[in-house]
């Protein structure tokens, strides 16, 4: 009978490496720079051609009045002197619009902080192909007359923090010169064409009568007598200034508080209702004062009513 076969096991020399294990933060990290290493090659690879960046960018910004319109804003600020200037930039709209033109570019944008009366948001933008970046902060209140803000109400001051911050790196890449061709061109777009001035007074005159204000306080806030006098700087501004309101950079209020006060202490009414006729601002000192009792919930439902528009 055969015997069986044993067999012995022989020492395995093994060298014993330490090598560190890549954590999900290091593989995440990685694969980010992988992909940017990526779009950087194809950004040389594949190079913008500025005039047709430009091109494009002009005809997306002057598709209709309404998009010529959003693409840029207008605010009245105090010099130094104390006269009130007329201040106009790019709005987020047109920025949206450059990028896309541009190309070759990454843009995001967060939330750093979140304090008791005020948020800070964060935008970076970066350009692929010249390695130009930016990176900007924007602070917005968050606090109004009967404390802070609703969650929701927050919410919606960050996404609109979080938008100018971005806009804002944006335009810190891709050169002010050609930025300016195109808002210089959606302006007069957004006055439309084959329209008498007549006609255009009207219609900017009705859409700001449908948002609350009086006539004789949108000609007060304008500097003008009558609105046979409105000029075509003013019907650029008004177009702004309702951009500026959409995008949460100001308030109807804030708009018009100055002349209001001014119109109160001439005896005459300030405003009575404001944007899509869902929220109130202050009340006429002349006029009885309503029953106390207005909370912060009412308070909160009157900014979310006002900020409808914030991201059309």
């Amino acid at each position: 009978m055969a015997k069986p076969k044993t067999e012995t096991s022989q020492p395995i020399d093994a060298e014993i490496v330490d090598e560190p294990i890549e954590t999900g933060s290091q593989a995440l990290e990685a694969l980010t720079r992988a992909e940017v290493d990526i779009q950087i090659s194809t950004a040389k690879r594949y190079p913008r051609v500025v005039s047709g960046a430009i091109k494009a960018a002009m005809e997306m910004a002057t598709l209709d009045e309404d998009t010529a319109g959003s693409c840029f804003y207008s605010l009245k600020r105090k010099d130094k002197t104390g006269q009130s200037v007329s201040i106009e930039g790019p709005s987020i709209r047109l920025s949206e619009i450059m990028q896309s033109a541009w190309g070759n570019m990454r843009s995001a944008g967060r939330i750093v902080s979140v304090e008791e009366k005020t948020i800070r948001a964060q935008g970076m933008a970066f350009d692929l192909q010249s390695n130009s970046m930016a990176s900007v902060e924007v602070q917005r209140s968050i606090w109004g007359k009967n404390g802070r803000y609703s969650p929701d109400m927050i919410a919606v001051t960050c996404n609109a923090a979080i938008s100018i911050a971005m806009r804002n790196a944006r335009f810190q890449v891709i050169p002010r010169s050609y930025v300016n061709q195109v808002l210089a061109q959606a302006q007069q777009a957004s006055l439309g064409k084959a329209e008498t001035m007549e006609k255009r007074r009207q219609k900017a005159m009705e859409w700001w009568v449908k948002s609350g204000v009086r006539k004789e306080e949108l000609l007060a806030h304008l500097g003008r007598a009558s609105q046979d006098d409105i000029t075509i700087d003013d019907l650029i501004y008004m177009t702004g200034l309702r951009t500026s309101i959409r995008e949460g950079q100001i308030t109807i209020a804030e708009a018009f508080k100055e002349k209001a006060a001014e119109a109160s202490e001439e005896g005459k009414a300030t405003l009575e209702s404001v944007l899509a006729g869902n929220v109130t601002v202050e009340e006429n000192p002349a006029e009885p004062k309503k029953p106390a009792g207005k909370d912060k919930k009412n308070e909160d439902t009157e900014l979310e009513a006002e900020a409808k528009g914030l991201f059309k």
